[in-house]
């Protein structure tokens, strides 16, 4: 597993802090292999999130080390989102959005879930995201767009590809 850092650099992920991690990886994705599909900066560390694997149903949240001694887990973090897994994360209004999704492909609504900080409990948002959305990004500081995949294939997504743009309800802002 190979994560690219801000000035272009790589390193190798190293699961060793990460048991459940290291038992994954020899899974495939929808059978609760590893699999990374939110990150953002966090300090000096990365934060992954993790799509799977669950650990005992929560959501994994891996901080890694970056630049000269990248790859390390430094802290693994335990989220309860309702046992879904992290499709994706980004920093926002001094915290994190988190879309939450199934960790195995599922006909299911995903969830929107705000974190002041890494270590805080998270707080479920009043916001429905269709079934398979992917990635979220602010359009301004209270719409936020979210996309669907799709492919158009038979069969391959319940919900074909689109894009719209809802409101962000208030959050609390992190406090430190």
């Amino acid at each position: 597993h190979w994560v690219i850092d801000e000035e272009g650099g790589s390193f190798a992920l190293n699961l060793a802090g990460c048991a459940a991690c290291l038992a994954a990886e020899p899974l495939g994705p929808d059978d609760g292999g590893f699999n990374i599909e939110g990150a953002a900066l966090a300090g000096d560390s990365l934060a992954l999130g993790l799509r799977s694997p669950l650990d005992k149903g929560q959501a994994l949240v891996l901080l890694v080390s970056r630049g000269a001694a990248g790859g390390h887990i430094e802290q693994v973090v335990r989220l309860p989102l309702d046992g879904a897994g992290i499709r994706d994360m980004i920093p926002f209004r001094g915290g994190y959005l988190l879309v939450a999704g199934p960790a195995a492909d599922a006909d299911t609504p995903h969830s929107l879930w705000y974190l002041s900080r890494l270590d805080a409990p998270p707080e479920r948002l009043p916001v429905a995201l269709p079934t398979s959305t992917e990635g979220i990004w602010p359009v301004d500081d209270h719409r936020l767009r979210y996309v669907v995949d799709g492919d158009g294939e038979p069969n391959a997504c319940n919900t074909p590809g689109s894009w719209a743009d809802i409101e962000i309800p208030e959050v609390q802002p992190s406090r430190k």
